[in-house]
């Protein structure tokens, strides 16, 4: 309720230069009212501001000084929903392993988990996807808070579903010891949780159209989408720097089936091209990746050089992000359609994140 509620800052100066100069001027502190006054006024004189405008903006981007100006108009019934989800995520935090069952879209799964960035793998049997595995932010591989907050976020996404069930093992400590704890959920307490719509599954351009997964041997392949050229499809996948080894795996099995596909990445922050991969920053330029599939000869391994990087407009970003603060489920929704790391962008729009525990706070500077 707090989060949901309005809030506005009780200065209107800047925090920061004042409290420079309050300190500059004070450095070994104060010992009576009066010396507190006179750099009081002396500051007020500087910033041509009244002492009750210095008073009242030198602490005031601490979230505590804050005024409030409008209570959350949540239900009760609401904020019950929201609070079970964020319990839930947070257990997720400190999960090592997850498995999920009991899905018909498997291959909608996999485009979000690619998405998110998360590792995972398919168990095959008879042919056909069981089950689909995660690597949770305690496992060996990727013990990260980023990578944590990504995995919890998993969770929004099975709740859109009608059907769905997972188990997992979290880490938590007991008596100064980790132990491992299980925790499973599944579709018939979706009641429980805030009633989300599921993604609409729109292909980027006309020429595409939605592809399933693709089972060869013990492997499933999961493509976005794939295009008709000649009476031949040619599948892409767009993903991600952290799948680079098992797609290298998977394109020698999908060469000898005699499957086409291109791989497309999409480069985080600090990521660096891929020698012999087409990739772009942001989001993906569908008219330069096809165009340059009709004058390759391998679709298997299109040259990245060329082709142009379409970028997001950050600043309109920034501005609609502004807008829905403190909708923090909206405005992570935004930064997700944008195909940009959430944690990294809302620190570079200004906003401070900060664990109290197990839990993900992000503050607005300012």
């Amino acid at each position: 309720m707090f989060r949901e509620s309005r809030f506005s800052s009780t200065g209107t100066l800047d925090p920061p230069s004042i409290r420079e100069r309050i300190f500059l001027l004070a450095p070994a502190g104060v010992q009576t009212h009066s010396e507190r006054k006179r750099i009081i006024e002396k500051v007020a004189n500087e910033f041509s501001a009244t002492l009750q405008e210095v008073e009242s903006s030198m602490y005031s981007d601490m979230e505590e000084e804050d005024i409030l100006l409008e209570v959350s108009d949540s239900s009760d019934d609401e904020l019950c929903r929201q609070y079970n989800l964020e319990q839930s995520e947070t257990l997720l935090l400190k999960a090592f392993e997850l498995t999920v069952k009991d899905i018909d879209d498997w291959g909608g799964l996999a485009r979000e988990s690619k998405h998110l960035g998360l590792l995972f793998s398919p168990k095959i049997l008879e042919g056909e996807i069981a089950e689909i595995h995660f690597d949770g932010p305690m496992s060996g591989l990727e013990e990260t808070r980023r990578y944590g907050v990504r995995f919890a976020q998993l969770l929004r996404y099975l709740i859109t579903l009608e059907k769905w069930s997972f188990v997992c093992s979290v880490i938590l400590e007991k008596d100064r010891k980790k132990e491992k704890f299980s925790f499973s959920l599944d579709s018939s307490i979706s009641s429980y949780f805030p009633e989300r719509t599921g993604k609409k599954n729109v292909v980027p351009d006309p020429r595409l159209m939605h592809a399933s997964p693709i089972i060869i041997e013990n492997e499933a392949f999961f493509p976005d989408y794939f295009l008709e050229r000649d009476g031949k499809r040619i599948y892409f996948d767009v993903t991600r720097k952290i799948y680079h080894d098992f797609n290298e795996k998977i394109k020698q099995k999908l060469r000898k089936s005699g499957i086409s596909a291109a791989f497309i990445y999409v480069l985080g922050p600090g990521d660096k091209q891929i020698a012999g991969e087409i990739c772009f920053k942001d989001s993906v330029d569908w008219n330069a990746v096809i165009s340059k599939l009709k004058e390759s000869k391998r679709v298997e391994n299109v040259p990245e050089p060329e082709i142009k990087r379409k970028k997001v407009d950050k600043n309109a970003l920034r501005s609609k992000v502004d807008e829905l603060w403190p909708d923090l489920d909206r405005m992570f929704k935004e930064i997700e359609e944008a195909e940009l790391d959430v944690i990294d962008t809302l620190r570079e729009f200004g906003y401070r994140t900060k664990w109290e525990g197990l839990n993900l706070k992000i503050v607005k500077n300012g």
